[in-house]
């Protein structure tokens, strides 16, 4: 892999778990 695809796939899943957390705080605080 080249160095900007790295790059790319480790912003995406830096964005996917940002993206995660905040739906599943908002889930625990909706349950509450």
């Amino acid at each position: 892999m080249t160095f900007m695809s790295i790059l790319f796939f480790g912003l995406f899943f830096v964005a996917f778990c940002l993206i995660f957390s905040i739906q599943a705080g908002s889930i625990s605080v909706f349950l509450r």
